[in-house]
């Protein structure tokens, strides 16, 4: 693995202005990591940070995208109740934001691996409400099936 995040670094480094978009999803992808793989929110913003610089107007609609990862570090360190406050509170400061569907659903999936079925439930109800044209709103019918 320290060979990847060698190579990821590098790539930013040849390409800081983003001018082959190679240096965007390396920056974005190496904060995913460092989110939800390794629960490092300070390595998580600093690569997060490099992809917004590269992507100022956000045309690629990943900047909230990141924000969340941030707010479900402690998912990685599967501190759960934590992860969903803090995802719950990402809603809260993000009413109009994009990500809204994918936050739901991550508060979804922790609540079920806190084995809380009926929350889950819920929580996949309420994405199929209020947001039925997403994709999030299709993966949350299908799992509710499976959950009955």
């Amino acid at each position: 693995m320290d060979k990847v995040l060698e190579y990821a670094r590098k790539v930013i480094e040849l390409d800081p202005e983003n001018k082959w978009e190679k240096g965007y999803d390396t920056a974005f992808n190496l904060g995913r990591y460092y989110a939800r793989g390794a629960g490092d929110a300070e390595n998580a913003k600093k690569y997060f940070d490099i992809a917004k610089k590269m992507d100022p107007e956000d045309k690629k609609k990943q900047a909230d995208i990141g924000e969340l990862h941030i707010a479900l570090v402690a998912a990685a360190k599967k501190e759960f109740d934590k992860a969903i406050k803090d995802a719950e509170k990402f809603i809260e400061t993000h009413k109009e934001s994009y990500a809204l569907p994918q936050a739901y659903m991550e508060i979804a999936g922790c609540y079920y691996r806190t084995r809380n079925v009926e929350k889950t439930k819920e929580i996949l109800k309420t994405i199929v409400e209020k947001f039925p044209e997403s994709e999030q709103a299709k993966q949350a019918e299908g799992l509710l099936k499976r959950l009955k």
